[in-house]
């Protein structure tokens, strides 16, 4: 390869960056645009990255199912099953069933806050103790 040619690639590199970044400018300012006139800015760039989606009814089906699924799991825990229980039992993953349990900086640490499924009669799940990381459990990281 000649400096030349490595030069042509550097320069043609740097000239795409430099369109790029006009281009990435004059999104923002369209955004900026519709927001001024009253549009959700979030749903506009949810549906622009669903139509680049070539399969995109198929993945709107999959996320419904997820999140239905998701709900369940999460009201299992709620109820007292652990994160890897509730997970097995409905097919997702069991960090996607910690994301979706909901947290308060208040609430118990290691305990799920209060959730919409929760049922009034349920049995708030045990805290963790250090006789559960003695036996190989783990404790939660504390908030800070």
């Amino acid at each position: 390869m000649t400096d030349n040619s490595l030069k042509s690639i550097v320069d043609r590199i740097e000239r795409l960056e430099a369109q790029q970044k006009v281009a990435l400018a004059d999104k923002r300012r369209i955004y900026t645009e519709a927001g001024a006139a009253g549009f959700n800015v979030k749903a506009l760039r949810k549906i622009i990255a669903q139509r680049r989606e070539k399969d995109w009814a198929q993945i709107a089906a999959d996320m419904h199912d997820y999140q239905f699924r998701l709900g369940m799991a999460v009201n299992d825990v709620a109820q007292g099953s652990t994160l890897r229980q509730a997970a097995e039992r409905h097919g997702v993953s069991k960090s996607a069933v910690h994301r979706g349990v909901p947290r308060e900086e208040n609430s118990q640490e290691g305990q799920p806050a209060e959730t919409p499924f929760q049922m009034a009669e349920a049995e708030p799940a045990s805290p963790i103790t250090n006789s559960t990381a003695d036996k190989g459990g783990f404790l939660p990281r504390s908030p800070g």
